[in-house]
């Protein structure tokens, strides 16, 4: 799609996080494949993935499983950032703006997550017509969360991935039904990740609110309640069931992926502030008819909102 030459060969992802913020980081890889196509795209797992903080999941729902390799090594990376980050005398901003210079020199890249209400995929794009014709290898770090780039040609994202309904089949699941995400595991790890994330959201009112925007011709489709926190979520039930008429259920899954799965076939999703449910009502295609299809948490952590994030882009999905 470029006509300028190039000499970056090489273009190395690495995958960060759970199995939403895998998702996001394979479909950036190809939005930039797709837009720069003599790019040789590789991918490597970070240190928290290897180091077993993480599970590498994404090779279960493609079609075409990648291959993976060992992160190209750079020289000093670590060392420099903790050097520029203990330099008093520069704002948080300049710190930043500093250190995406020594990384390129580094041939890193990093998300600019700072520049504010522009795609971070789009600046990638911009920044690669640039450095093409500069580098020779580029390791690339980021989420990638926003979905505008991906919608336009969304169906062939979806075709990248396998077909997950048949586990809803298997499951005997009935046509329509409700999910609610509850994420709890991440949050109470520690106080500073229960600050950051509970700072500006409250899940059980999130999810009294949301119920209450249920349409009629949905209320008494069932409600199945997805989380890593079983033994929370049966105390939930308990109280929502006092306060509602809606018949809530909790299923015993096997594994991650088939939350996911059961979640991404749902006629309504209500997700946690979090990529996993985020992704599976992002990708749903049993729901495109819908006028509602998915409600979000208005604060993603205390300091980014669902707008900013652009994940209320999608047609039918809106935020508490």
């Amino acid at each position: 799609m470029q006509s300028i030459e190039m000499k970056i060969n090489k273009v190395q992802f690495i995958f960060e996080g759970g199995l939403g913020n895998q998702l996001f980081q394979f479909f950036a890889s190809k939005y930039v494949e797709k837009n720069f196509q003599n790019f040789n795209i590789r991918y490597g797992l970070s240190e928290h993935i290897l180091g077993g903080y993480r599970d590498f999941e994404l090779n279960k729902i493609l079609k075409h499983p990648i291959k993976l390799e060992k992160e190209f090594n750079q020289i000093g990376e670590k060392i420099y950032k903790k050097i520029i980050f203990n330099i008093s005398f520069l704002s948080q901003l300049q710190k930043i703006k500093l250190k995406s210079k020594i990384d390129l020199i580094n041939n890193i890249y990093y998300e600019k997550e700072f520049i504010y209400n522009k795609n971070p995929l789009k600046i990638l794009s911009e920044d690669l017509n640039y450095l093409s014709i500069k580098l020779k290898k580029l390791k690339i770090k980021g989420y990638w969360q926003n979905p505008e780039c991906y919608l336009k040609d969304l169906n062939y994202y979806r075709n990248l991935l396998i077909d997950t309904k048949p586990i809803i089949v298997a499951r005997e699941l009935p046509e329509r039904y409700i999910t609610i995400h509850v994420r709890r595991g991440d949050f109470l790890s520690n106080k500073r990740i229960f600050e950051n994330y509970y700072s500006k959201f409250s899940p059980v009112e999130f999810i009294l609110l949301s119920l209450n925007l249920i349409p009629q011709e949905s209320k008494n489709y069932p409600i199945y309640i997805i989380s890593d926190d079983k033994g929370w979520v049966k105390n939930l039930i308990n109280s929502l069931s006092s306060r509602l008429k809606n018949n809530f259920f909790i299923i015993d899954t096997k594994d991650h992926f088939e939350d996911w799965a059961i979640m991404r076939h749902s006629s309504i999703n209500i997700c946690s502030n979090s990529t996993f449910s985020y992704t599976a009502a992002l990708l749903n295609y049993d729901n495109l008819d819908r006028n509602l299809r998915s409600i979000i948490p208005q604060w993603i952590d205390k300091d980014s909102s669902a707008f900013e994030k652009g994940w209320l882009i999608p047609k039918g999905f809106i935020e508490i």
